[in-house]
Formats: structure tokens, sequence, C-alpha cells
């Protein structure tokens, strides 16, 4: 999660330095949208628009916080789980391979008969005992379920980064559009004042 928010205040930072330095007010435009497509859009009087990429962004922000939390606690319940029911020892210190390794055998010494080369050497240390094979089934029903809660997680945060590229697109769009309508009017403009002049 911290990770998360420290990318995501970098890019932000990054961005406004860019926009800062642009000499382009088109590429202003473009990357200050990126960083607040909603701002941007309230700026440039299009209040629909900011609603909408407003309402979209704490949406998918509600939805990565509750996925990433999800994950974390369910995390904490397998591993609790796992120490209940698997008597296993100091769970935090344990890696996630070995909590992807009690997901596929009852015990230490299953593991190490099947597992080849990756063997846990140290039995006191990585000892673990399932009680039933149902408890082993509901561990890795648990887990599984943490670790989707995790992908969805960093899938919205791909669709968060994709949402901000699309308000940048779209405020770049809107502002060369509302360039050629004000050109367009100043010629029009120009155009009556003449023909007023020679009338």
């Amino acid at each position: 999660m911290k990770k998360v928010i420290i990318i995501f205040f970098v890019f932000a930072v990054f961005f406004n330095i860019m926009a800062e330095e642009s000499d382009s007010l088109r590429s202003n435009i473009f990357l200050k949208s990126f960083v607040f497509p909603s701002y941007q859009m309230h700026k440039m009087k299009r209040y629909t628009r900011a609603k909408f990429y407003l309402l979209t962004d704490l949406t998918l922000i509600a939805g990565f916080l509750f996925y990433h939390y999800r994950g974390a606690w369910t995390k904490e319940d397998y591993k609790n789980y796992a120490v209940e029911h698997a008597g296993i020892s100091n769970p935090d210190a344990k890696t996630d391979a070995f909590y992807r390794d009690l997901k596929f055998y009852d015990n230490i010494y299953e593991h190490n008969l099947y597992a080849g080369r990756e063997v846990y050497r140290d039995i006191d240390k990585y000892f673990w005992q399932w009680d039933s094979v149902q408890s082993r089934l509901h561990f890795k029903k648990l887990r599984n379920k943490s670790i989707s809660a995790y992908q969805n997680a960093k899938i919205l945060i791909g669709v968060i980064i994709v949402n901000h590229i699309i308000g940048a697109i779209d405020a770049s769009r809107l502002y060369k559009s509302n360039i050629h309508l004000e050109s367009s009017k100043r010629n029009d403009n120009m155009y009556l004042e003449i023909v007023w002049r020679f009338h």
C-alpha cells in the first residue's frame, strides 16, 4: 500500500514539474490532466466531464482500497489458521513460498519427500502438520482468496492510470477544439467588421 502511494506521488510531482517546464500549453494541459483529470476539466468549465472523472476516480480508488485491505485481512486469517490447524510457529517470518507449500502437502515430511531439491532442512523452524485434509483445503481457499484480492487491487491500479491517460487525452483534445473555435470566432468577427466598414 505504501509503495503504491509513493509511486503515485512521484508520478504526480514529476508530471507537475514537466508541466511547469513545458513550452507548449497543450502539453501543459495534458500533463496536468494526467495527474488531476477532474480538476483540469473543471478549470475548462467542462463540469459534466469533471464530475464523471472525479466519480470514476473515487470509485476506482475505493475498489483498490477494498481489494488491497481484503487481501491483507485474508492473509492474516490464513496465517492464523495455519498456526491453529497446522502448528506452524512465527508465521510473520515465513516466506510466501512456505505458505504456498502448505496448500499442497499435509506435513513437512511429505513435502520433503516429494519436493526434490526444495526441501526444508530445519524441521523445527519450518514444521507443519495439518490436523485434517479439510483444514488444509480450507487454508488453500483462504490463501487463494487473498491472492485474488491482491491481483484485483493491482488491476485497478492499472485501470486508474488508464483513466488518467484518457482524461489527459480528452482534456488535450478539448483544449485544441476550443482553440480552433476561438480562432474561428475571431476570423468571423474580423470578417463582419470588414464587411460592416465597407458597407
